[in-house]
């Protein structure tokens, strides 16, 4: 039908379709994505969450699964990082470094473009942002023209894709055993050193308890972990606020090798 269409209208139509993160949870909702493309029902894919920004999106899964066919692969943020029905818990994509980030994954595994979904707010004083943010999804080089800054939620998606729904719980029966957060990082893919801080929050814990960190499976020395304890919360905007415990940090430069996807261990 498109094909008849675009002869009449002397330009070819091009068919996409969003679809879930993994070929897993494409084929467990019915959409065999790999026979669309040999098929010619599919011009591009647009793996998504469907209200949460992914940064590890399998884009390599999908290229594999389209090769030889002309198919292409446009994974797709959203306005939101992880989106949670308590409005004050939403974590927004509110700054060009996260959406570098995002991006940079995206192209370092392979895919061949980004795309917009839920990006709708064109007010007067948004259309410059939003401009420069499809720019960043439409070309690698700008991925990686500035600061790129990764950041992960739990992502609870509607679709749960088994070890992929990741958020860390200490009840007492896990005391004492490493509790494994993955995610994935185009920088310091190949060990290289880098400059910045990794940093995460360890929600209703006090300065009494006592924990390690891992990354890639090598402990970091404890004195080179720094610890604020934030009792109160911390207020970030009218939007979000984030609950009582510890704010720990560590220096990049002071981190075991990053090697893309990756691990991070709190006992």
């Amino acid at each position: 039908m498109l094909n008849d269409v675009g002869k009449r209208r002397g330009r070819r139509m091009v068919l996409g379709h969003r679809v879930p993160v993994s070929l897993k949870e494409c084929r467990n909702v019915g959409c065999d994505v790999a026979r669309w493309a040999r098929a010619g029902y599919a011009d591009y894919l647009s793996p998504m969450d469907f209200l949460e920004t992914d940064l590890s999106i399998r884009a390599e899964e999908f290229v594999a699964a389209t090769k030889g066919t002309p198919c292409r692969v446009h994974p797709s943020p959203q306005r939101w990082l992880d989106f949670t029905s308590d409005r004050s818990q939403t974590i927004h994509m509110d700054s060009l470094d996260k959406f570098r980030a995002t991006a940079h994954n995206y192209y370092t595994w392979g895919a061949h473009g980004g795309s917009t979904f839920n990006i709708y707010n064109w007010k007067a004083d948004r259309q410059a942002y939003y401009t420069q943010v499809i720019a960043i999804l439409s070309d690698a080089k700008l991925a990686t023209a500035g600061p790129r800054h990764y950041m992960y939620g739990p992502m609870c998606r509607l679709y749960t894709d088994g070890p992929r729904y990741q958020k860390l719980e200490f009840p007492a029966h896990n005391i004492g055993k490493p509790q494994r957060y993955r995610f994935r990082m185009a920088d310091g893919r190949n060990g290289e050193s880098m400059q910045g801080t990794l940093r995460f929050r360890l929600y209703d814990a006090t300065p009494r308890d006592e924990f390690t960190v891992a990354l890639n499976g090598t402990q970091i020395e404890k004195g080179k972990i720094r610890v604020e304890q934030q009792p109160d919360g911390k207020k970030v905007d009218k939007r979000f606020t984030w609950r009582p415990g510890l704010r720990v940090e560590i220096s990049l430069s002071d981190c075991p090798p990053f090697r893309g996807d990756n691990t991070l261990d709190v006992t």
